[in-house]
């Protein structure tokens, strides 16, 4: 990856993770172990906003209707306890992609320094 001193939010949100770090020419394996951790690491992040947003009594609710993979009612309920989905997961993807290119921009700036 190139050395950034700014990351431009725009290109933050419009370029795929691959193009910001460049890795677009990697395997394609590779890609996909790299998208699975990273949408792994995403969903634990979601889930524990989720957590945090319910009271004990919604998560018993919550874990019945996760138990029996009812996605439907699953997105009604959060709707009803005022939990967005949509937003929380772009908050959180959009904050995962920003930690993982100031990492690696603050590898390549200690790189350069040695």
């Amino acid at each position: 990856m190139a050395q950034m001193d700014y990351i431009d939010p725009q290109e933050l949100v419009d370029k795929n993770i691959f193009e910001l770090l460049d890795l677009k020419d990697a395997p394609e394996d590779k890609k996909k172990e790299i998208m699975d951790n990273m949408m792994q690491t995403v969903q634990n992040r979601v889930l524990s906003r989720i957590l945090d947003a319910l009271s004990d009594e919604d998560l018993k609710e919550f874990d019945k209707l996760t138990a029996e993979n009812k996605t439907e009612e699953i997105n009604k309920f959060l709707d009803g306890k005022g939990v967005n989905l949509a937003q929380i997961s772009a908050e959180e993807a959009l904050n995962y992609k920003t930690e993982i290119i100031n990492q690696m921009a603050a590898r390549d700036e200690k790189t350069a320094k040695q």
